[in-house]
């Protein structure tokens, strides 16, 4: 197998920072023979892969980002939970603000699978569809 991510800083000065990145994960088996003749599912797909992009508008402390993220089908076998993983394809969205009177505190939300693409990451789990995530962090 291959795992891979990089990040790369296109762009950056006084005012702004823009990045982009990338991951990738490659198996090359989703099932593995046992000494018994009995198939085992890894229950993971062989391939899955991501690609982001962030830009930070430095004075103001605004940044905004998207990750897309690709997950390749696959047979999940696990005690009572089996059948067939359909392939995802999301997009996320990420806004922060970091005020510059109070540079200790992120504000931020998150939304994941933007266009709601209706997926089970595993037999028997719900149906998963877009997800809202709101943070205050505080640095001390």
């Amino acid at each position: 197998g291959l795992d891979f991510g990089f990040q790369y800083n296109i762009y950056d000065d006084n005012y702004h920072n823009i990045n982009a990145g990338g991951s990738v994960s490659w198996v090359d088996k989703d099932q593995l023979r046992l000494s018994s003749g009995e198939t085992v599912a890894l229950n993971a797909p062989r391939f899955k892969s991501s690609v982001t992009f962030d830009h930070t508008i430095k004075k103001p402390g605004f940044s905004y980002g998207f990750t897309f993220r690709y997950q390749m089908g696959y047979d999940a076998n696990s005690s009572v939970y089996f059948g067939y993983v359909k392939p995802a394809y999301l997009l996320d969205a990420r806004v922060s603000y970091r005020p510059s009177f109070f540079d200790k505190m992120l504000l931020s939300i998150n939304v994941n699978n933007v266009a709601n693409y209706q997926w089970q990451s595993f037999p028997g789990t719900p149906l998963m569809g877009t997800q809202f995530y709101a943070r205050a962090q505080f640095t001390f």
